[in-house]
């Protein structure tokens, strides 16, 4: 039997259910993740069910961190959790939070946790490599130190592959 009403078989009451969002971050605070919250059916009495967020990938620079209570009035069977997010213009990875449902109070939870993926909508880096003259020293080695740069920040490891290519300067002879 549910505990809020001896009368009433936990197997009578309606399953909760909090559907996975996804939402770009955007450059700036504005954006938000909408959680879907929904009752398997209506109910004659009013429903409630406690929600938290948490970071899985994400942290508090991606998402505004909340908690609170989703209240169903009678008939009612779609309510909604929003959750704001922390944009910015650094090529990162996509990340992930949670919503976990808890404390239902007239249901019983179905799919009580949810996945927020925080899709990342900034333009990747440019990689550029700066030419470099060196003179070359009768009898000695000259080391040529080539510089790479990216346009922007990222949020990613960078790696770049190079190699040399013979053009005026000969491999073995003159490098």
């Amino acid at each position: 039997y549910g505990d809020w009403s001896s009368d009433v078989c936990s197997s009578d009451l309606p399953r909760v259910f909090i559907q996975d969002a996804t939402a770009p971050e955007g450059d700036a605070d504005g954006a938000s993740l909408v959680f879907q919250v929904r009752l398997s059916g209506p109910s004659a009495l009013p429903v409630q069910v406690a929600y938290a967020t948490a970071g899985v990938s994400a942290s508090a620079d991606d998402f505004v961190a909340t908690n609170g209570v989703v209240t169903f009035a009678p008939g009612d069977t779609n309510q909604s959790v929003v959750v704001f997010l922390r944009g910015d213009t650094v090529s990162e990875s996509n990340e992930v939070l949670r919503v976990v449902l808890s404390q239902p109070v007239g249901a019983v939870l179905g799919d009580g946790v949810a996945v927020g993926t925080i899709l990342d909508d900034d333009p990747l880096p440019q990689v550029t490599m700066a030419d470099v003259t060196v003179a070359q020293w009768p009898g000695g080695a000259t080391n040529a130190v080539f510089t790479a740069t990216l346009s922007a920040p990222s949020g990613r490891r960078v790696s770049v592959r190079y190699a040399t290519a013979n053009g005026t300067a000969r491999a073995g002879a003159d490098y």
